[in-house]
């Protein structure tokens, strides 16, 4: 179950940029469901106030949540868990209140299927609450197009991109790693394909009870960089008039 609210609110005034100003709220007891992978599920409750403009380069925001890590019980003991130690040792509530700015730089002529020009993002993040880190991220994307044009696009597309992350706790928190929740996972299709969902980094031990190939623990730095060679489909061939 899930409930949901949005409001946003567009603010003009002369002499400025237009701006966006917008609320919501968010909760969802199945948002992260994560037992097939390590071990827990997550309750989650979150708000967020933001305001960007109007072009969409800068973006502010202002984000509360409530996060509650659970372990997967053992289904034939009810009293008993079966997740491996480091899960266990995340099992606790927390609260996050973060203030995240994200530029973002994007010339792609396609957000979609682009086949040329670029995006740059990056974000920072600064932490207060019973969770402390500040979490910074940059990802760049280029696309150019080679061969001859046919149907006003080029025959092949190449397409390269980035991404560079890093999370660190500080104040009472400094000591350990950031919360498994704040942590950074590769593989996928999102992000790494040809691996599985977080199939890509620290995982505990498979003898330890988790999942049959140990769970996955995410990390504090992540980087990663693709290249794909691909061709565009006309969709101007399938359009009917």
């Amino acid at each position: 179950m899930g409930d949901e609210a949005d409001v946003t609110i567009t603010v003009k005034e002369r002499g400025w940029r237009s701006l966006h100003v917008g609320a919501t709220t968010d909760g969802n007891d199945e948002a992260g469901n994560q037992e097939w992978l390590s071990s827990y599920n997550e309750k989650i409750r979150a708000g967020s106030i933001s305001i960007s403009d109007y072009e969409g380069v800068h973006d502010l925001s202002l984000n509360v949540g409530w996060r509650d890590l659970l372990p997967r019980r053992d289904s034939k003991i009810p009293t008993a868990y079966r997740a491996s130690p480091s899960i266990l040792a995340e099992a606790m509530p927390s609260t996050k209140t973060s203030v995240r700015y994200v530029f973002t730089d994007d010339s792609r002529d396609n957000v979609v299927y682009p086949t040329a020009g670029g995006l740059f993002k990056t974000e920072i993040a600064g932490l207060v609450g019973d969770v402390k880190f500040v979490k910074a991220e940059v990802e760049g994307q280029k696309h150019i197009g080679v061969g001859p044009i046919v149907y006003k696009m080029p025959i092949l597309n190449l397409s390269l991109s980035y991404h560079i992350g890093t999370v660190k706790s500080y104040g009472s928190e400094q000591h350990r790693p950031a919360r498994i929740s704040d942590r950074f996972f590769l593989g996928g299709p999102m992000n790494v394909r040809g691996f599985n969902h977080k199939g890509i980094g620290p995982r505990a031990s498979p003898l330890d009870g988790g999942v049959a190939q140990g769970d996955a623990l995410g990390g504090d730095v992540s980087y990663h960089g693709t290249a794909s060679l691909g061709f565009p489909v006309p969709l101007s061939l399938f359009a009917v008039s």
